[in-house]
């Protein structure tokens, strides 16, 4: 389907993206090192394009919007009259279905219920989307897309890639995935497809465990999961350049971006297992799924 993988590992800070690429050669991909984001808009004809930021919205927030679809509230961020949707609600009195993300600091006294009373729902869990819960890879729910506050957070890389990469895109020539198809239907029709990963779940589909016993922020550990990662790849025809595989075995770096690059090259070994068909694309058959929330390339849609 695809002449080139490429996963970014994203940040909101520049200097802390980095992407992994592969290429196709016959029925091999060849794998290069991951190099630090330069022009994230930038690539190849026939590439299949991730990135570990949300690509979605929850749906019960979409459907109160005046817009029908997620690609179409894209299409209208592009637009001046929205761009409250970008700033970060720094008071509940902020926050509005045009302005739902919130806090814009750690200001004292910020409570995910101001949250919840200022979009209409219930619980926090209400602003999740159906791949944002746990399951069998993920012990415990994601965070909340509009909750900007905390470690986990993910709301400002959403915000960043948003701006700098789906409003950007040429959409006669750039599509997303799955609001606009399956993979093999989106590869057809469009020069590069984007689509939403999580590292963290991708662990798994190369043979790695998320057990507790080793640490991604640690190079020894980056090291040793490295070398099975690497193992996978050879017993699947995968090549990976010389580079490629020094970075595998040494741990991604002493550096406090080695667990960056470590993520972007697992994220990309994931894509590449899906794309070569060893595990399905994910994405079930579901109207919130299709038109609203999106979903992680990859992850399993049986229930726990």
């Amino acid at each position: 389907m695809f002449d080139r993988i490429v996963h970014a590992d994203w940040s909101k800070h520049a200097r802390k993206r980095w992407q992994a690429s592969a290429r196709k050669r016959g029925r091999t991909w060849i794998v290069d090192a991951p190099v630090p984001i330069r022009a994230a808009k930038s690539f190849f004809p026939g590439t299949l394009a991730g990135f570990d930021f949300p690509i979605g919205v929850p749906a019960v927030y979409g459907c109160q919007t005046e817009f029908e679809t997620f690609l179409e509230l894209l299409e209208a961020l592009r637009r001046p009259e929205h761009r409250m949707f970008f700033e970060v609600a720094r008071t509940p009195s902020e926050i509005s279905l045009a302005r739902p993300f919130y806090p814009f600091g750690g200001q004292k006294g910020a409570r995910q219920g101001q949250l919840c009373e200022a979009l209409g729902v219930s619980a926090i869990t209400d602003l999740l989307r159906r791949c944002d819960h746990r399951s069998k890879v993920r012990s415990q729910n994601a965070c909340s897309l509009f909750w900007t506050l905390g470690a986990n957070q993910v709301g400002r890389a959403a915000l960043s890639g948003w701006r700098e990469m789906l409003l950007e895109r040429d959409a006669n020539r750039v599509g997303i995935w799955p609001f606009q198809g399956a993979l093999d239907r989106l590869s057809s029709q469009y020069e590069t497809v984007i689509c939403e990963t999580y590292p963290a779940e991708a662990y798994g589909l190369v043979g790695i465990d998320r057990g507790t016993r080793w640490s991604k922020r640690k190079q020894p550990d980056r090291a040793a999961k490295g070398a099975v990662a690497l193992m996978w790849g050879r017993e699947r025809r995968i090549v990976f350049a010389d580079e490629a595989e020094r970075t595998l075995m040494d741990g991604f770096g002493s550096d406090s971006a080695g667990e960056d690059r470590f993520d972007a090259m697992l994220g990309l070994l994931s894509m590449i297992a899906v794309v070569d068909g060893l595990v399905p694309e994910g994405a079930p058959e579901d109207r919130g799924v299709r038109t609203w929330e999106g979903w992680i390339l990859g992850r399993p849609t049986d229930p726990i």
